[in-house]
């Protein structure tokens, strides 16, 4: 290790002795009248994997390039790296008393291992405790942690020093450690792949500036030798919101069916190990069915022209800015979303990769369902058995089969969503509702939180929370939200941001005690049991037209009285 630490060394002083006779020599055969000219530029802040010998430190990376003008003018520029050696004070210590800016009492670092971690990543199915955190990491570079609630509903936390990211004050505090925190996690995963002969790439489609701020999906391709990685990005821009009625609509509003949203939450409560008490009982008696006949119209509402904006957004444009050529008529928008640009995506990854390569594909959120899709895909129209690890995924086992909305129509042309799936894993929390309960994954379910469940409840951000919020249907807790009736509105999003967002679910699986060596949880890791088209375990909008036209009076009436009396006009 020494001998090639100094070989390094010796090779980067060689290289700049060489690079310097070179400017010497350029600038002694040019005449006095016409000199060129060096410029010399410094940068400062660049993260790179730590390179020592005998008590010595590479700080400085000097670089070379010449640029040439119109006029064929060479211009020459000596760049000077200003290397950090990993000191980045939001990637040093978090987690600990040490941190300058951070008081987290968690104990756990969440970047600590990263050199290892992205360095175990590869596109097999294998799973391993270092894997499954190096992908956390690619879902944070792909997106931030996003989601932040207002500072209204955030000072309702019981422990804010614990539960704000990274021990923040308040979220004015907590928004700027998340963006200093993910520049700098981006630029250590660029130079760790650097290091490691790996890349990685923004496939956004359409263009980036569009799909990171509009419409469209944003996804992030890591490469190394003949393996690549796609991360498909969390519901983040009105866009990505607008395309999800599409696919959890359905779930939202029927709180009968197996796998609707109300009944996945009651199973998930009770995978946790906890009693489904006189609580959750008495909430399941609180009614709902005005929010049944008024929701879908909502819904509908929310949609109009998402399929002009999608159309017009990826006409002509390029898969990943460089690809083939996607368009989609306003028809085909209106109909099927997203998927058209995911599939062009995935064709175009496919298309770009080696002999003997291979893809494993990931996410969260609403991406973990693009991610789960994409297996399907390509198992049905190609064989092909690829590798899917996601993170609170809002599921892709009943979406497929029909999309909500007029003029929507169904993925099972290209999908087959009624088996289980090998090699496709998703990490949750026990009580997330979004990726809990919009959507059955297709692989196997790994459950998150239970050594705090088990050993002292009250350690447990998820359950104080989400127990506030379980036994109410799922539609009554996604319509009192919607509309600003109390308690559910704010208890509601407590509940989605400890224990849907990225930075909890990266806590957990930073736990030793929650994640073993293998990849498998504490909480245990539970496989679909398929449902075929006819068993009638996926959700549907109870009712038709007949019953919406005779309950749509007096359920505006009901609602009106219940907003009179909550003050909310």
């Amino acid at each position: 290790m020494v001998k090639k630490m100094y070989d390094f060394i010796h090779q980067c002083i060689i290289s700049s002795v060489i690079m310097m006779l070179s400017v010497s020599q350029i600038s002694a055969k040019s005449s006095v009248e016409n000199v060129i000219k060096v410029d010399h530029v410094i940068e400062d802040g660049f993260e790179h994997p730590n390179a020592h010998f005998e008590g010595f430190v590479l700080s400085d990376v000097f670089v070379q390039h010449t640029a040439f003008s119109p006029e064929a003018k060479p211009t020459h520029v000596l760049t000077q790296r200003k290397l950090q050696f990993n000191d980045n004070p939001y990637l040093r210590n978090i987690g600990t008393s040490y941190h300058p800016l951070v008081n987290d009492t968690s104990g756990y670092s969440l970047f600590s291992n990263l050199t290892e971690e992205i360095s175990s990543l590869d596109a097999s199915s294998d799973l391993s405790r270092l894997k499954v955190r190096a992908l956390t990491k690619l879902v944070i570079y792909n997106g931030s942690f996003g989601g932040f609630e207002s500072q209204e509903v955030l000072a309702e936390l019981e422990d804010p020093a614990n539960e704000l990211f990274f021990g923040a004050n308040n979220s004015v505090e907590m928004i700027s450690i998340n963006d200093d925190l993910w520049i700098a996690a981006k630029r250590e995963i660029d130079d760790i792949a650097e290091s490691i002969q790996a890349s990685v790439r923004y496939y956004d489609t359409p263009q980036r500036d569009v799909s990171r701020f509009g419409i469209g999906i944003a996804s992030l391709l890591f490469k190394r030798g003949s393996d690549s990685i796609l991360v498909f990005r969390a519901t983040t821009t009105d866009g990505d919101f607008q395309n999800v009625y599409n696919m959890v609509t359905h779930p939202i509003i029927d709180t009968k069916s197996t796998l609707s949203g109300t009944k996945m939450l009651e199973r998930n409560w009770k995978r946790a190990g906890l009693e489904w008490g006189k609580d959750q009982i008495d909430r399941e008696k609180e009614p709902d069915w005005y929010y049944q006949v008024v929701m879908p119209l909502y819904s509908k509402i929310l949609q109009r022209g998402f399929g002009e904006e999608l159309s017009d957004a990826v006409d002509g444009q390029q898969v990943g800015g460089d690809g083939d050529v996607i368009s989609l008529t306003e028809e085909e928008a209106i109909q099927e979303g997203y998927w058209p640009v995911v599939k062009t995506t995935i064709e175009q990854i496919r298309k770009d990769l080696p002999n003997e390569g291979r893809i494993l594909f990931s996410g969260h959120s609403q991406g973990g369902s693009h991610a789960e899709m994409a297996r399907m895909y390509t198992e049905k129209i190609y064989g092909e058995t690829w590798p899917v690890v996601t993170f609170a995924s809002t599921g892709a086992a009943c979406f497929p089969r029909k999309l909500f909305g007029i003029g929507r129509t169904d993925y099972l042309d290209d999908v087959d969503p009624t088996k289980y799936y090998v090699n496709v894993t998703n990490y949750n929390m026990f009580l997330d509702p979004l990726g809990g309960g919009l959507g059955e994954s297709i692989g196997d379910d790994c459950y998150l939180g239970k050594y705090d469940i088990e050993n002292n409840l009250q350690m447990s951000s998820q359950y104080r929370y989400c127990s506030r919020i379980y036994g109410y249907s799922f539609l009554r807790i996604t319509a009192d939200e919607e509309l600003g009736f109390d308690p559910l509105r704010i208890d509601s999003k407590l509940c989605r941001f400890v224990a849907h967002q990225m930075y909890f679910i990266m806590k957990e699986l930073e736990r030793d005690e929650e994640l073993n060596e293998d990849g498998s949880t504490l909480g245990g890791c539970f496989p679909y049991e398929g449902a075929s088209l006819e068993s009638g375990q996926c959700p549907e909008v109870p009712g038709g037209p007949i019953r919406t036209t005779v309950l749509f009076v007096p359920a505006v009436l009901f609602l009106l009285g219940r907003l009179a009396l909550s003050n909310i006009f």
